[in-house]
């Protein structure tokens, strides 16, 4: 069975369970095909036997966080996309957010983010080719 027209494959890797929950729910009403996992190394184990397309990861988890996990799939996976995401409360996020894009990430983005606005980047994200430089 081959994949649906316009949908893809995505990983949501997210430690709190209610965010995972709507970034999982939002993705899978718009038609895309969607995993999850809620820490780094469940992350990287099914990265290499589901082979998303994109990969959403959230920076600040327990265990093997967001950037050790973007660093790893830079290295084993460079064609997969990643939009890696935060929450606010702490006045270095933005910094964060920042070293994220310059080790690969394609998208970094801000929690909370509104659902509408989320999928909107999402899609972008897969509509446009990887900027590696």
């Amino acid at each position: 069975m081959g994949w649906g027209e316009g949908m893809a494959r995505i990983l949501v890797v997210d430690d709190e369970p209610e965010v995972r929950a709507l970034f999982c729910e939002v993705l899978r009403n718009a038609g895309h095909i969607v995993a999850e996992a809620h820490d780094g190394g469940r992350a990287l184990e099914m990265v290499s036997s589901a082979k998303p397309d994109l990969v959403v990861l959230d920076i600040f988890m327990p265990g093997r966080d967001g950037v050790e996990v973007l660093i790893a799939l830079r290295q084993s996976n460079p064609e997969v996309r990643i939009v890696t995401c935060s929450g606010g409360g702490q006045a270095r996020i933005f910094d964060f957010l920042e070293m994220t894009r310059k080790l690969g990430a394609d998208l970094a983005l801000l929690k909370p983010i509104l659902p509408d606005e989320f999928l909107r980047h999402i899609e972008d994200c897969l509509a446009s080719p990887p900027d590696r430089s």
